[in-house]
C-alpha cells in the first residue's frame, strides 16, 4: 500500500470534500468488480474505473500483490484514464515498493502523456533492473526523443537493459541513435536487435550500416534481418535518388556484389515464406523485390517477375515493377509465358499498367486461357493499353461462361474506340442474341451513332428487359430527342418496359416531357410511384394538385407514394389532404402522413402534429417526435418535452435526445 493511500485509511470516517458518499459506494462497488472473473463484468468496470474512480484509489489496487486480476486490472483502468491518472502514477513513482513503482513506470507510458517523460528519465538510474526496464519501456511507448541521449548511455550497462535500450532507441526513431547503435554491429548477442532499430530509424544513414552488415554478413538469420530492415527502411525513403550517394548501398548494384544479388535473389524464389502470429513487419521477399526496384537490379527483373507465383506478393511486385518502368519489359514478356498462373496475371496487370504495348500479342493470346481469373486479366490489360484492334477478339467473351471474365469484357468495350466497337457488336449479336443485353450496357456507355438502328430494333424485341435496356440506352443516345421514341413504349403490355420508359423521361428537361408524364399518373396506376417520382424530379409546379386528387381518389398503401411526393413538392393546398389522413384507420397512412407535413411550417400543422403526438401507434409517435423536433415553435418544444415521458421507451428516448439538441 502506498504511503498516500496509508494516510487516506487513517483519515477519520465520513465523506471527503467534494465527494459524498453516494459517489463513495459508487467507487467501491466499481472498485469490487475489477476482480470479477467475469471478464465482460471486469472489462467495464475497467472503464467506468477510469472515469469515475480516484486514481490514487486505482493506484492503491494496483498495489495489491495478492490479486493479480484485480492489479492488472487496475492498471488498465489507470493507462484508459490518460492525463487524469498521471498525477498519482508520478506519486506512486516515490513508493518505496519497487514493484509499485514498476507498475506505475509501465503505465504511465500507456498513457500517452508526455508530462511523464522526465519523471521516467530518471528512472533509468534506479537500482532496480526491473524498474528501469519499465521506464526504457514506457519512452520508448512515448516516442520519447529527448530521452535518446540517456537511452544510449545504457547501451554499455547491463546488458538485459541493452536489448530494452536499443528497442527503445528503434521505436524512439531518433536519427541521433544511428551511430551509437551502429557500433554494436560487430556483437553478435545484440545484432539482430540492432539492426531491426535500425530499419525502424529508416535514415540515409541507417540504410548504409544495414547495406554494409547485408553485403558482410554470412549466417542466414543476420542476412534476413538486414533484408527486413532495408524493406523497412526504404519505406522511410520514397526516392530511391536520394541514396545514390551512400557509398555502401551503392556497391550492392555493382559486380562486386553479385553474390549478395544471388542470395537476394534466392530469397525471392524460395517456397512460401513462414509467417509468425503478430509478425506485421515487411517479410524478407518483399524487402529483396524492393531492394530490386530501389537499386535498379537488371539482372534480377526476370526474377522480380517470376517471384509472382506467390499470390501474397503480388501488390509489392507490381507496384515495384510499376516504378522501375517500361525497361522491365522483357522480363514481362518471359512472365506471360510462365507455367505459373499468379506470374502470368502479374504479368498482364504490370503491361497494361505500364502501356507496354510491344507485348499485346503475348497478352492476347491468354484470352483463350482455361483459367477464368486470368482471362479477366488480359482483357483489363487490353482496356488499359487501349488496344482497339484486339475488339474482334474481345466481344465473344460477352458470351463466356464466366461472370468475371463477362463483366471485363463490358468493362473493355465500354473504353475501346466505339466504332470498332459498335461493328464488332452488332456482328456478334447477329451470332449471339443472348449477348445484347450486354450489347445495350457497352452502348450506353460508349455511344456511337451508327448504334441507333440497332437500339431500334431492340426497342421492338419480344424480350421485355433488353426493351428496358435499350429505352435507357436510347436515351443516353439521344436525349431530348428521344420522347418521340419513348412514348409509344408507355403503352406496353410489360409494365416492366413501361416503368423504363417513365425512368427515362424523368432525366428529360423538355416542354412536352411533363405533359407525357401527366397523362401516364392519370392512365397508369400500375407505373404511378415512377411517374411521381419523375415529376418530382422535373419540378412540375402544377402536380400537387393533381396528386390531391389522385389521394382522394385512392386507397391502402397505393397512396403512400403520392403521400411521399406532396411532402416532398410542400405546396399549402397539400395541407388539407394530409391533414386529414392523420385519422387514418391505417397507422402507416398516419405516418407517412405525418413524415409529409413536417415539411410544412403553418400553424394548423403544426396544432395537427402536436395532437397527433396523442397517437396509439408507437412508429406514428416516432416519426411526430421527428417532425416536432424540425420545428422552433413553442408548441413543438412543449409536446416534445411531453413525448419524453411516452410509455414507450425508444419514443421518450429520442424525445429526450432531441430535447437536449435544441436547448
Amino acid at each position: 500500500m502506498t504511503t498516500e493511500a496509508k494516510s487516506r485509511s487513517n483519515a477519520p470516517a465520513g465523506p471527503a470534500p467534494g465527494r459524498g458518499t453516494s459517489s463513495d459506494s459508487l467507487a467501491s462497488a466499481v472498485l469490487a468488480a475489477l476482480e470479477q472473473i467475469d471478464r465482460p463484468t471486469r472489462s467495464q468496470a475497467i472503464v467506468d474505473a477510469a472515469e469515475t474512480v480516484d486514481p490514487d484509489d486505482l493506484i492503491e489496487a494496483m498495489s495489491d500483490g495478492k490479486d493479480s486480476r484485480r492489479r492488472n486490472a487496475a492498471m488498465e483502468a489507470l493507462s484508459r484514464g490518460g492525463t487524469r491518472s498521471v498525477p498519482a502514477l508520478l506519486r506512486a513513482l516515490k513508493d518505496g515498493d519497487p514493484e509499485v513503482v514498476m507498475f506505475a513506470a509501465n503505465v504511465l507510458g500507456r498513457t500517452r502523456d508526455p508530462a511523464a517523460i522526465p519523471h521516467l528519465v530518471s528512472l533509468l538510474e534506479h537500482a532496480d533492473p526491473n524498474v528501469a526496464q519499465a521506464a526504457i519501456d514506457s519512452l520508448a511507448q512515448l516516442r520519447a526523443t529527448v530521452a535518446v541521449n540517456s537511452l544510449v548511455k545504457i547501451l554499455d550497462r547491463d546488458p538485459w537493459l541493452r536489448f530494452a535500450a536499443v528497442n527503445a532507441l528503434g521505436e524512439i526513431g531518433d536519427t541521433k541513435a544511428v551511430e551509437p547503435l551502429a557500433s554494436l554491429l560487430s556483437d553478435e548477442t545484440i545484432r539482430l536487435g540492432v539492426v531491426e532499430a535500425l530499419g525502424k530509424i529508416g535514415s540515409a544513414e541507417a540504410l548504409g550500416h544495414l547495406a554494409r552488415m547485408l553485403h558482410e554478413s554470412q549466417d542466414s538469420s543476420t542476412f534476413g534481418a538486414c533484408l527486413k530492415a532495408i524493406g523497412q527502411a526504404l519505406e522511410s525513403q520514397p526516392d530511391e535518388k536520394l541514396l545514390e550517394n551512400i557509398g555502401s548501398w551503392a556497391k550492392l548494384s555493382s559486380p562486386e556484389a553479385t553474390d549478395v544479388q544471388m542470395r537476394v535473389a534466392k530469397v525471392l524464389t524460395a517456397s512460401q515464406e513462414q509467417t509468425f502470429a503478430g509478425d506485421h513487419g515487411v517479410s524478407k521477399k518483399e524487402a529483396s523485390a524492393q531492394i530490386v526496384r530501389a537499386l535498379r537490379l537488371r539482372p534480377l527483373y526476370t526474377t522480380l517477375v517470376l517471384a509472382g507465383c506467390d499470390p501474397t506478393l503480388r501488390e509489392v511486385l507490381e507496384f515495384c515493377a510499376v516504378s522501375i518502368g517500361r525497361e522491365i519489359s522483357p522480363a514481362l514478356g518471359v512472365g506471360l509465358s510462365c507455367s505459373n498462373k499468379n506470374v502470368r496475371v502479374l504479368a498482364c496487370r504490370c503491361i497494361g499498367a505500364l502501356g507496354a504495348s510491344d507485348l499485346v500479342t503475348g497478352v492476347m493470346a491468354l484470352l483463350g486461357d482455361p483459367d477464368e481469373t486470368l482471362r479477366a486479366a488480359a482483357v483489363q490489360a487490353l482496356a488499359r493499353l487501349r488496344h482497339s484492334d484486339s475488339t474482334p477478339a474481345l466481344t465473344p467473351l460477352l458470351s463466356d461462361p464466366s461472370s468475371l471474365v463477362r463483366n471485363a469484357a463490358v468493362g473493355a468495350l465500354a473504353q475501346l474506340d466505339s466504332q470498332a466497337v459498335t461493328m464488332a457488336l452488332i456482328q456478334e449479336c447477329g451470332s449471339q442474341p443472348s449477348i445484347r443485353p450486354l450489347a445495350m450496357d457497352i452502348m450506353r456507355l460508349n455511344p456511337h451513332p451508327a448504334q441507333l438502328g440497332f437500339i431500334k430494333q431492340c426497342l421492338c424485341d419480344p424480350d421485355a428487359s433488353l426493351r428496358g435496356k435499350a429505352i435507357s440506352t436510347l436515351a443516353s443516345h439521344l436525349g431530348a430527342n428521344a420522347v418521340d421514341f419513348l412514348q409509344p413504349l408507355l403503352a406496353d403490355p410489360d409494365v416492366s418496359t413501361r416503368r423504363a420508359a417513365v425512368a427515362a423521361l424523368g432525366q428529360m428537361r423538355h416542354s412536352s416531357v411533363n405533359q407525357v408524364l401527366l397523362r401516364q399518373l392519370e392512365m397508369d396506376a400500375e407505373t404511378r410511384a415512377e411517374v411521381i417520382r419523375a415529376l418530382v424530379n422535373l419540378g412540375d409546379n402544377s402536380l400537387a394538385s393533381r396528386l390531391v386528387n389522385i389521394l382522394q381518389g385512392e386507397t391502402g398503401t397505393a397512396r403512400l407514394p403520392v403521400i411521399e411526393a406532396l411532402g416532398q413538392i410542400g405546396d399549402p393546398v397539400a395541407e388539407p389532404a394530409l391533414i386529414k389522413l392523420l385519422a387514418s384507420e391505417e397507422a402507416a397512412i398516419r405516418r407517412a402522413a405525418v413524415m409529409a407535413l413536417s415539411r410544412f411550417s403553418s400553424r394548423v400543422v403544426m396544432r395537427h402534429l402536436v395532437a397527433a403526438a396523442k397517437d396509439s401507434d408507437v412508429p406514428v409517435r416516432q416519426a411526430v417526435v421527428e417532425a416536432l423536433a424540425q420545428h422552433a415553435d413553442p408548441a413543438a418544444r412543449a409536446a416534445l418535452a411531453r413525448l419524453c415521458l411516452d410509455m414507450d421507451p425508444e419514443v421518450a428516448k429520442a424525445a429526450h435526445r432531441h430535447t437536449e439538441t435544441i436547448g
